[in-house]
């Protein structure tokens, strides 16, 4: 059941446009911030589907081959992989959909469920067989109608099996089966290349006999089907074999005295297991349908998260963190980490981090003062448990003993205030905002252009997209934002024809002058962006300030 706040992919509007990621509510639903600007909504997006009953566990993509204007384009989304509808099981005819997925599967017990158009049906056979014998004895010569007139045309032969059995003997055999010995015997560790006369060889050979098919205490029993000296094929008819399993026929064949190598038959025992498909450990096997979906469902592309927003709690808003449901692919990008329930952690004043829903949330020490935390998924590695934690340090290097899979949560850092509580945020995926402005920089009387390098509140150690509102008051100020890797603007008056860039106005009075307004910026490395600050010549700034609203990691 849907609640308010919950996302939302909305795929089968009757108007195209109208499709796209909404946010439940109690009235109007509205679209999902990070997916409510043409921009955000780009051809190829991914968009999991975590909960539903048809399509829960599934993940779509946006299919327009160009780049659409929201509400007008038409958005159409296909399933990339999850649920078919196909329920589980084997077999006899398969439909496959243009991804190569499996969407439908039937038993057909007819010929014409099978789609064969040149065999008899059974009706047809008997019908067949009927006319046939009726022919043959409407075709016979009345003196052949009873069964002595047929013993006599035989010549009332007692021994007729006998006469027959002569007779054919004098006949040329249409196959001559010659054994590899007098008495069709195979020998214990003949090679296998030297048996190559026609014909089933009624004796066990070893199969790990020079050029054998099988391993150490295995047995077969030979067979030649034979051609010419030239091509002819072997085949191995197992008793006892740990080769491919004990129920495998294995051939090979031979074509101008070359030996082709041993292969088996394959069968329902050979097709990789669940566990073999999801963790690719088989080279050998075949997949069945079922076990391709399920490996296809089982990995997540390289860097996907899908879910896991953060948001503070509301019973303990300081020291707690909620976590929602979602799955990442680890920072090796070999295991999938999926949160099955959502999960509380703290920031603790002291003690260790501890595993599960209610545990400490740092890998190490306690809470400090005006300190940013990374937030990770880790999985235990004895038995897959997946958990939460923080750290300073981008790497998780301090994470608890015995989790080595785990991954950062982009755009998710935790923040702390002078006091050691959390800084109440907002938090959708990789997008963060704070409930409340942070001043991160306040002047004034300001006499000529001054840039400003500061530290802006978003996490250290990454670079992001910072959103900003900046300010000044004084006789035609600009400011403006730009990261430290950006070139230093010329900035002239709003009014000047080199108009540069930034917020600003031309006035001609200093006093009560103001103009703000909303920017953004990337950041360095560390967390910096740098602040220009221009006042016309002669006059001051009186104030200029800065304050971040939040960030965005991609």
């Amino acid at each position: 059941m849907l609640v308010a706040g919950d996302r939302v992919l909305v795929k089968n509007q009757a108007s195209g446009a109208q499709n796209g990621i909404y946010v439940v509510a109690a009235g109007a639903w509205v679209r999902a911030l990070d997916a409510d600007e043409s921009v955000e909504v780009k051809p190829g997006m991914l968009v999991g589907v975590d909960a539903g009953t048809a399509n829960g566990g599934s993940v779509w993509r946006l299919s327009n081959a160009t780049p659409p204007t929201l509400g007008t384009t038409a958005l159409t989304f296909e399933q990339v992989f999850g649920k078919t509808g196909v329920v589980a099981g084997s077999y006899k005819s398969v439909t496959v959909g243009p991804d190569g997925r499996v969407t439908g599967g039937t038993n057909p017990t007819t010929l014409a469920g099978f789609g064969i158009t040149d065999a008899f049906t059974k009706a047809e056979s008997n019908a067949a067989m009927q006319a046939a014998i009726a022919a043959l004895v409407g075709s016979a010569p009345s003196s052949l109608d009873v069964l002595s007139e047929l013993a006599a045309a035989l010549g009332n032969d007692a021994n007729f099996a006998t006469t027959m059995t002569n007779a054919l003997a004098g006949k040329a055999a249409t196959v001559d089966v010659v054994r590899n010995k007098t008495d069709g015997t195979v020998d214990v560790g003949v090679d296998w290349n030297t048996i190559v006369s026609a014909g089933r060889h009624p004796k066990l050979a070893p199969g790990d006999s020079p050029s054998g098919p099988g391993s150490a205490g295995s047995y077969f029993y030979p067979e030649v089907m034979y051609h010419s000296t030239l091509a002819f094929t072997q085949m191995a008819y197992p008793y006892a074999t740990s080769f491919e399993g004990a129920d495998s026929i294995c051939f090979r064949s031979r074509y101008n005295a070359t030996w082709h190598p041993w292969r088996a038959l394959q069968h329902s025992g050979h097709y990789a297991s669940k566990t073999e498909a999801e963790g690719g450990t088989a080279s050998n096997r075949l997949m069945s349908p079922l076990a391709v979906s399920q490996a296809i469902a089982s990995h997540a592309p390289p860097g996907f998260i899908s879910g896991l927003s953060l948001a503070v709690n509301t019973t303990t808003p300081n020291t707690d963190i909620d976590i929602e449901v979602g799955r990442a692919r680890d920072s090796t990008d070999t295991v999938d980490l999926i949160l099955a329930a959502p999960m509380t952690k703290r920031l603790q004043a002291s003690g260790a981090w501890s595993a599960g829903a209610g545990g400490n949330a740092l890998f190490a020490g306690a809470k400090a003062a005006n300190t940013w935390y990374h937030a990770f998924m880790i999985r235990k590695d004895s038995d897959g448990t997946i958990d939460f934690g923080l750290d300073t340090s981008l790497v998780a290097a301090n994470r608890p003993v015995g989790y080595s899979k785990f991954v950062r949560l982009k755009g998710r850092a935790v923040k702390t205030d002078a006091s050691g509580n959390i800084i109440p945020f907002i938090n959708i995926g990789n997008s963060t905002e704070f409930k409340a402005l942070q001043q991160d920089m306040f002047v004034t009387n300001v006499a000529t252009t001054t840039s400003y390098t500061l530290t802006a509140s978003v996490p250290p150690g990454v670079r992001v997209r910072a959103r900003f509102y900046a300010r000044t008051q004084g006789e035609s100020s600009v400011i403006f934002v730009r990261s430290p890797d950006a070139v230093a603007a010329a900035l002239v008056n709003t009014g000047a024809d080199g108009f540069a860039g930034g917020i600003g106005i031309s006035c001609d009075s200093i006093s009560n002058e103001n103009v703000s307004g909303y920017c953004e910026s990337l950041t360095s490395q560390s967390g910096q962006v740098v602040v220009q600050v221009l006042t016309y010549p002669g006059y001051s700034v009186f104030r200029a300030s800065l304050h971040t609203q939040g960030f965005t990691e991609e």
